[in-house]
């Protein structure tokens, strides 16, 4: 799945328009790369939680350089 998300990177942001992002998914099949910079990985039976979206944002404001991401 890793891959998969890398190919549509690349084939897809040509014009650099994509420059944060974050993936969420109950299964770890991603790069290492992704996985040290991209990836928050959710229970495949809770879903998604309160400290996911903790890290979510988390890496956002590392890559974006902001402090000042909403916390809803």
């Amino acid at each position: 799945r890793g891959n998969e998300i890398r190919n549509w990177l690349v084939h897809n942001n040509s014009d650099k328009h994509i420059t944060h992002y974050v993936i969420v998914d109950d299964s770890d099949d991603m790069t290492d790369a992704q996985k040290s910079h991209h990836f928050v990985r959710t229970s495949t039976h809770d879903g998604m939680s309160y400290a996911n979206y903790k890290e979510i944002l988390k890496i956002l404001e590392k890559e974006s350089g902001a402090n000042d991401m909403p916390t809803f």
